[in-house]
Order: structure tokens, then sequence, then C-alpha cells
């Protein structure tokens, strides 16, 4: 680039007549909010090093190459191979005397009261270069296992979308951040005070053979760990109703808050909820920590932008009721759909008073279920579904200890075709845990070869109540032994 030695005056508005059309101002939209906190702190780290020259690179996947054998070796990126699991990064000539700054973001314990919690702060640090980068392989060899599941479930997100059979659907789903309504004129009192009401999105893009469809359902219920299934079942309900082939296997793909997706609950309700729609295999997906970006977010994405033009244009959206009547209205490729709070006090009766733990949830990132009350679950995933003969990733079984009442809510429809607010309440009958023999909760690791499969009597056939699907119809499902999986 030339340097300009002559210097012009001009004026603004002369200078924006000559600015490209795509520079413009910073936006505080534009600032990353969503940055994984593992990737942000060896980033900080290898900006430190490179400032002083200590390192050549700051491309992590160099990085990385530069200390493992294998990239994609599950042994070498989880530091216990043999022959590169004390390999640590070249680092140039520095003066030992030198103290440099660096930042990294960590937990910091508050007291308010009685009360204590965690906070994430960004603090800066100081130190000998040894000091730093004591720290940077630290890091570095803790990132190593992070980033191989990382890249390993985008890829089989990937694949399970590009290779989907006819009797199969993927849905990919994730909780939108909640939408704060507004209206185009807002008293102080309003703005200020706690009198703005929020509503609950839950976005999600399904898939098959014959194509794909892109989902919203909103309610003002704020909770979500138990309203997942109310969520879900009427964007099935509907995506069948446009793919008229028989689908009876279910691919949910999800990010893996404990507060929403990855929990016992969920678990126990992917493991007997879909077989009373008529699934015979369920499988959830989840993303690696703080890496869950994906279609769904561009829908609620769009969804809201469309909303916050609809305010400035004149307009109210003053409860999470007028944005699902707008949205319904003016959205053409998303299906939008209510879910009412009795949707979700359904699904609260479908539990019993206590679920057993599944152990290791938190580093679970794939859990199957073929039969009700059975699930497989292992730490990463994988394209295999032949749980008797593929013991890949550490894969582990557990069976819930359950009885589906004998009576379960029903569903019914309004006019407008949503649904309606007059649904039964009934008491599950759940045994109590007095009454439940079982085996503390511990989770079993599954043998390799199918004929190893631990054996189990027969037990009685399951009934399970069509929940909120067919009123008053009772599905009988008998829980096929374990070598029948194989």
């Amino acid at each position: 680039m030339q340097k300009c030695e002559k210097k012009h005056q001009l004026s603004y508005r002369q200078f924006i007549s000559y600015k490209p059309f795509y520079v413009t101002e910073a936006r505080s939209s534009d600032r990353n909010t969503c940055a994984c906190w593992e990737h942000a702190n060896i980033s900080l780290l290898s900006d430190a090093l490179s400032s002083r020259g200590l390192i050549t690179t700051k491309s992590l996947s160099a990085l990385l190459s530069g200390i493992t054998c294998d990239t994609e070796n599950t042994k070498c990126m989880q530091r216990v191979c043999t022959k590169c699991c004390y390999d640590e990064p070249d680092l140039q000539d520095h003066n030992p005397a030198d103290t440099p700054t660096w930042e990294q973001w960590e937990k910091q314990d508050v007291v308010v009261g009685e009360r204590s919690y965690k906070n994430w702060v960004k603090k800066k640090k100081r130190g000998t270069v040894g000091e730093l980068t004591g720290v940077f392989n630290q890091r570095l060899n803790a990132i190593a296992s992070h980033q191989l599941n990382w890249l390993h479930q985008v890829k089989q997100f990937r694949h399970i979308k590009e290779n989907i059979h006819a009797n199969e659907m993927v849905l990919h789903i994730d909780f939108s951040e909640n939408y704060a309504c507004k209206l185009n004129t807002e008293i102080q009192a309003f703005h200020f005070g706690g009198n703005r009401q929020q509503a609950t999105m839950h976005t999600g893009v399904a898939y098959s053979v014959g194509g794909s469809q892109c989902y919203a359902t909103i309610s003002q219920s704020l909770r979500y760990e138990r309203a997942v299934w109310a969520h879900i079942k009427p964007v099935i309900d509907d995506f069948r109703r446009r793919h008229e082939n028989a689908i009876d296997t279910l691919h949910v793909l999800s990010d893996g808050p404990a507060t929403q997706y990855r929990n016992r609950s969920n678990c126990f309700l992917m493991s007997s909820i879909p077989y009373a729609w008529g699934f015979k295999r369920v499988t959830w997906n989840f993303s690696e920590r703080s890496h869950g970006k994906g279609a769904p977010d561009g829908v609620g994405g769009v969804l809201k932008r469309k909303a916050d033009m609809y305010v400035l244009g004149g307009s109210d959206l003053q409860t999470p009721r007028d944005l699902y009547e707008y949205l319904q209205k003016s959205s053409e490729n998303v299906t939008i759909m209510w879910i009412e709070e009795e949707q979700i006090s359904t699904m609260d009766e479908m539990l019993p008073p206590s679920v057993r733990p599944v152990t290791g949830i938190s580093s679970t990132n794939q859990v199957l279920s073929f039969a009700p009350g059975k699930i497989f679950y292992r730490d990463l995933r994988c394209t295999s579904l032949d749980t008797g003969r593929n013991n890949c990733h550490k894969l582990h079984q557990l069976e819930f200890d359950h009885v589906f009442p004998d009576e379960v809510p029903g569903d019914k429809t309004s006019d407008d075709g949503g649904p309606s607010a007059e649904v039964s309440s009934v008491q599950p009958s759940w045994p109590t845990t007095a009454s439940r023999a079982h085996d503390g909760g511990s989770a079993t690791e599954v043998p390799s070869s199918p004929s190893s499969l631990p054996t189990r009597e027969p037990k009685p056939t399951l009934l399970l109540r069509c929940c909120m699907h067919v009123p008053n119809q009772v599905h009988q499902l008998a829980r096929p032994k374990l070598d029948s999986l194989s």
C-alpha cells in the first residue's frame, strides 16, 4: 500500500460519500460472546508467548501436531501415548529474567451474606518465562482431548445429516436465549421495573430423505429440563405428517448443558416416550461443551431479528403470546408452534419421584436406546449402532427401574390448531423407593462380544400409554433380551 504524502481536507459528509459500503462502524453485537473458555485461555497464552518470540505459530492445530504422533489418535490426544505423552512445543531462545504478563479466564469465589457462588473473571497475571511456559504446557495438554472431541463430534454430526436412511429422521435442536418482549414506546416504570415478560424459544431443524424443515416452539414457561419433550413432540408430529414414509428411528442432535439436555431425567424420558410415539430406536448426540452452535441458532436469530424490526416499525410485542401470533403469521419458512404450561406439566407426571443416576453423564456425548427403559451411552459418537459387536469409546449400559402409570393426561387440540388448556391431571402411581430393587445405579461397561453379554431374566411386558398422542390407548412394548441387540 502506497502512503499518500499530500494531505487533503474533507468534510465528514464527503468522507462518508467516498467510504466503501462494506466499511461499517463497529457495534456491540459484533463481539464474540459465546467463546469457549478453554480455547480462549490457550489463545491468550499463545499471544503472550508469540509477542515475545517464544513460539513461531499461534495455530492450535499446529501446536498439537508438534506434541502428538497423530492428532486423530485418541491415545495421543488424551496424552496417554507412550511415544508422545511427554512431548512439549519447542521454544525459541529467551531471557530467563524476563517477567511477561498474560491474561486468563478463571472462576472466582464470591460470598454475599450466607451465600457463596463462583463468577468467571478475566485476570491479568505476571510471572517468569518459566511460569508462563509451564501454564501453557499444562493448558495445551488439557485442551488436546477437548479439541479431539470437538472435531470428532462435528464430523459425526455432518455424517448423520448426509447419510439419512428412509426410516430415519434427524432433529437438530437448541434452546435459544429467552426473548425479552418489547413495546415501541415504554414508560420509565416499565422499562426499568420488573414488568417485562420473557418468552422461551426452542428452535430446531428436522431432516429426512425427503427434505428439511425449520421449527420454533414458543412458551411463556421459563422451564427447561423437563420441558424438552413437550417442545419436541409437536415438531415430530408435524414432520411425520409432511413426510409419509414410515419413520421409526430418531436421531437428536443438541448441545449439552446439564440444565437442559444432558441429565438423568432426559435420559429416562428418551428411553420411554419415543416408543409410545412409534419409534424403535433413539439416539441423542451431544456436541462438545462450548461448541454447540449450529442451524437452530440461525433459526432463532432470524426470528428474533424479525420481531425486533416489527417493534421498531411501531408495533408492540408485550407478551409471549403476542410474539407467537406475529411470528406465526409472518414466518413463511419456519413453522411456529405454541407450548402450553399444561403440556410441560404432563412431562412432569411421566417422571418417577427418583431416577437412577447415569454415571459419567457429564462426559457422555452419545446416548442410545433400542428398548423401553434401557440406554447405552459412550464418550464419543460412533457411526455403528451395533452395541453388541462394537465397544468403541467406552460403551456402557444402564436400565431404569420404572413402571408407567395406568392413566396419563390426554392431549386435546383447540380449534385454531394449538393445544387446549383443558388437560386432565392424573397422579401417577409410581412405586415407592423402598419397593424398588436395584443395584444402586452404577453403570456397567458393555463387553466387546455379544456372547459375553450378561443374561437377564425376561421382564414383564412394559405398558406404555401414549402420552399426549393417542388418549386412552395403551401400547404394549415387550422388553427384548440384550442378545437381540447384537
